[in-house]
């Protein structure tokens, strides 16, 4: 079936056009708006304190500058003096030509907007107000501040634009790529936290302490007509606090039995004996052994045992006495 319909404007016919009738395009319904719920009310009021308290944005609008394409920063009010004071100490500077270098890297960082009226590309004020408020949250004191402030920006824009990339591109490389652009943003907060004296420093601090001791000893002197008899209370105060000692441990570490088993160099070990063992920790002294009767890995009939080895010992020298008391 074909469309009737006249193409042209001239060819309708308004005596012939019954508007009651004629179906109109339908409007899309528009979504209700929910009231703000009661909750967000002292959050609301506590945000506002806090934003108040913030640095003020500078901002700035792109002037075209003559016909040749060029654009210059103006301020957004009529109060350019306020403005250019509030410019400067957002780079850190009092120099106009600081200034000037650092608001022509921002513009080249941002991107630009298609302008009908002018048919032209201009500078995206969005990208570049939003660069200028980042640098001003910075509040660089220096130039040096402001310059690692807009290197910060710049690795920013690069990591959100090769993230984007990865993500919908799905490549592994360029991933690794964003990776690498945002730890080198972490880098370099950790450089200016450093270069601000609010980085805690891993350096190890040797403090030397001389100490002064007093030891009290007991003696006892002999002299040439007799004996010194010493006073007991001292030693009685210090067997009361000393801990007993017990009568499986030696009195001496050097009167310990020395371990039986030869070390590396050929020679005996020197090491103490573990108690009621042959043999030092190191050498097996603290092992309880293989186990015993069929746990043992090398069980076979039993009959090397140590019952079984026992049991026939036994019976050769019942065997011996028996032939001595033959005839």
């Amino acid at each position: 079936m074909q469309d009737e319909r006249p193409t042209n404007l001239g060819d309708i016919d308004p005596a012939q056009v019954d508007v009651a009738t004629d179906p109109k395009p339908k409007r899309a319904r528009r979504r209700k708006v929910q009231p703000m719920p009661a909750l967000l009310e002292p959050w609301a009021e506590k945000a506002k304190a806090r934003m108040e308290k913030r640095p003020a944005s500078p901002g700035v609008m792109m002037e075209p500058r003559g016909d040749l394409g060029d654009f210059r920063a103006v301020a957004p009010h009529d109060n350019h003096e306020v403005w250019s004071l509030q410019i400067h100490d957002a780079f850190g500077t009092r120099s106009p030509s600081t200034v000037a270098v650092f608001m022509e890297q921002l513009r080249a960082l941002c991107g630009q907007n298609w302008n009908d009226q002018t048919k032209a590309w201009h500078p995206s004020e969005v990208e570049l107000n939003a660069a200028l408020n980042f640098i001003n949250s910075i509040q660089p004191r220096n130039e040096a501040e402001a310059a690692l402030a807009a290197q910060m920006l710049a690795v920013h824009f690069m990591t959100m634009r090769v993230s984007a990339s990865a993500l919908n591109t799905g490549d592994a490389r360029t991933a690794s790529v964003a990776a690498k652009l945002a730890r080198t943003y972490a880098a370099q907060m950790d450089t200016l936290q450093q270069v601000r004296g609010k980085r805690r420093s891993t350096r190890q601090h040797i403090t030397v302490k001389h100490e002064k001791h007093i030891h009290s000893h007991q003696h006892q002197h002999i002299a040439a007509w007799g004996c010194a008899t010493p006073d007991p209370a001292p030693l009685q105060f210090l067997e009361s606090i000393m801990p007993p000692q017990s009568n499986n441990e030696p009195a001496s570490f050097a009167a310990a039995p020395r371990c039986q088993a030869k070390a590396r160099s050929g020679k005996s070990c020197r090491s103490a004996a573990v108690n009621g063992k042959r043999v030092c920790r190191m050498h097996g002294g603290m092992s309880p052994g293989a186990p015993k009767g069929e746990a043992n890995g090398r069980w076979r009939t039993g009959a090397w045992t140590l019952e079984a080895r026992k049991l026939r010992a036994d019976a050769m020298r019942l065997l011996d006495a028996v032939a001595e008391l033959a005839p």
